[in-house]
């Protein structure tokens, strides 16, 4: 491997751990917003259920889908079930028919041991919706992995990562 290549890769798997965060411990059971401030400090927001019905979306010609690229997986982690359902469908919930969330923003659901989380990875604006969720951790995750393995999906061109994985994992 060259040298500047061995630096390049250092330098991102560093970037990475410091945009990474975990679920503070006492975290109790919702849907939440995080963002990393400039000292490096996750803040946790608990979201409040929405006031209006969100209906998903189905696919359609107005929304181009992105190629994903499948980015981790992990066959070992088996993730409890009734957690899991909870959490995808809380994230579902939480993005509706376009939920936006600003710079660096994410969302994650957290119910006992499992959580389920989308990462904005812009630098402005971005969004998330239900089909999304349905189709890379129910769809592509459930494929590659199982339907409860650990995973992680990067959306090439939209700087996001839909996930699902044990409470104590580190992400985004």
């Amino acid at each position: 491997m060259h040298f500047t290549a061995r630096i390049l890769l250092l330098f991102s798997a560093a970037a990475s751990i410091k945009a990474s965060w975990t679920v503070p411990a006492d975290q109790p059971d919702g849907v939440y917003s995080v963002s990393v401030d400039e000292a490096g400090i996750a803040h946790h927001e608990l979201l409040e259920p929405p006031t209006v019905e969100r209906r998903a979306i189905v696919k359609s010609a107005k929304f181009s889908p992105k190629p994903a690229l499948f980015s981790r997986a992990d066959i070992t982690i088996n993730l409890n079930h009734g957690d899991t359902d909870a959490v995808v469908n809380n994230l579902k919930s939480q993005c509706g028919s376009g939920g936006v969330m600003g710079a660096h923003l994410s969302y994650y659901a957290k119910s006992g041991q499992a959580l389920a989380y989308f990462c904005n990875h812009y630098s402005h604006s971005n969004t998330c919706y239900t089909w999304e969720v349905q189709d890379n951790l129910v769809g592509l995750g459930s494929q590659v992995c199982g339907s409860y393995a650990a995973s992680a999906v990067y959306l090439h061109g939209k700087e996001g990562t839909y996930g699902q994985d044990v409470v104590t994992a580190r992400f985004c």
